[in-house]
């Protein structure tokens, strides 16, 4: 069954903007008749919006929920909120195992950067104890003593 933009829209429960949206991005496969019109087949609607039904009434009247009582608008079918809740119980779980990821990496660089930390301070301490071991090998100005003139050397004076 193929249906226009509009009713692919009000079978959806969505905005005729939203559907033009998800064919804009490629999300929804659409065929275009010889006349130019657009249509969107009804398998590929539910693909995207499983709870899609044509035969959605046009009225604005409150529907119905499964126990009888009023369904404000924009509030989600059972249907729908079952696969939005699957939704958020798999984006939990990614959640909080990118978490516990995170947490044994943030472990993993600790522990990196007290091992570099132990071994920067054991080189420094190599390195001090060989400094301390080498002879001074630096070029020793040679003392000289004060010219003392003919007169004060015969004599023995300063």
């Amino acid at each position: 069954m193929s249906l226009s933009q509009n009713q692919a829209a009000k079978a959806a429960g969505v905005s005729r903007t939203q559907i033009a949206r998800l064919i804009k991005k490629g999300k929804i496969s659409v065929q275009k008749s010889g006349d130019g019109e657009t249509t969107i087949d009804l398998s590929e609607l539910r693909r995207i919006y499983p709870t899609a039904d044509p035969d959605r009434p046009r009225s604005s009247a409150p529907r119905v929920m499964n126990n009888g009582t009023p369904r404000a608008p924009g509030t989600p079918s059972t249907e729908h909120a079952a696969v939005l809740q699957e939704r958020v119980a798999a984006l939990l779980r990614d959640n909080d195992r990118l978490t516990r990821e995170l947490e044994r990496t943030r472990l993993d660089a600790a522990k990196r950067e007290e091992r570099a930390a132990t071994e920067t301070q054991r080189l420094l301490g190599l390195l001090e104890d060989t400094q301390r071991r080498l002879p001074d090998q630096r070029r020793q100005e040679p003392v000289t003593q004060e010219r003392r003139g003919l007169w004060a050397r015969m004599t023995g004076r300063a």
